[in-house]
């Protein structure tokens, strides 16, 4: 078995033992905590953080979501702490891990969390640290060039477009596939990795919520 393709399995099955641990708080969405004041029960509601969506710029990486207070940190999965910034924009939403990319391992898939300083956890995201190809960062028909040895996540995931994969091929053994089923990215299709120089694709179906069918045409070229 291709070394990258295992570490790469290797690194999955860890992220799935992971997703067996949840922090205590984890455990529901709301703490609710009753207190009695004149006869009456007052229910006060405490904020767990919860992150959206992860990306990386230049070499910051970028957790937004919701509810993460001042000091907020990061975890990597589940045990290693990157120290963040709250966004002076939009502290409760978004913070950064100034040059966090250099904090990651290339080409897997890790979890990430955001821990506020009171130690309520959100729940953990998957996150590929390659390349991912989405519906907004490729073009219809038109050809991703990319290097022999390179492992590419295809995450085409849309809160108003159903995805799925209708078909996909190519010419030389060009790609070779790791897994359809990412921890914790439930909408991911594909994990795959570039073997040999040669021409791929994907052919996408999407639904959208209001408008017809259409389908989304990925083509790879591997050099």
């Amino acid at each position: 078995m291709n070394t990258k393709k295992a570490l790469v399995l290797v690194s999955l099955l860890v992220i799935l033992g992971l997703t067996g641990l949840r922090p205590a708080n984890s455990r529901t969405t709301d703490h609710l905590n009753s207190v009695t004041e004149a006869g009456n029960r007052a229910v006060t509601q405490i904020s767990i953080p919860k992150i959206t969506k992860a990306t990386i710029e230049k070499k910051d990486l970028i957790v937004e979501g919701e509810s993460f207070a001042a000091g907020a940190n990061v975890l990597l999965n589940g045990t290693k702490t990157l120290k963040a910034r709250n966004d002076e924009v939009t502290p409760g939403a978004k913070v950064i891990v100034k040059k966090g990319r250099n904090s990651l391992p290339e080409d897997e898939v890790v979890s990430l969390q955001v821990k506020n300083p009171d130690g309520l956890v959100s729940e953990a995201i998957g996150f590929f640290t390659g390349l991912t190809l989405t519906y907004h960062n490729t073009q219809n028909g038109v050809s991703i060039f990319l290097r022999v040895g390179q492992i590419v996540l295809l995450n085409f995931d849309d809160s108003d477009i159903f995805w799925q994969v209708h078909d996909s091929g190519g010419h030389g053994d060009a790609i070779e596939f790791i897994s359809s089923k990412v921890p914790l990215m439930p909408k991911a299709q594909e994990l795959f990795l570039t073997q040999k120089i040669g021409h791929a694709f994907f052919r996408i179906d999407g639904v959208h919520s209001s408008d017809p069918p259409f389908f989304w045409l990925v083509n790879l070229e591997v050099q």
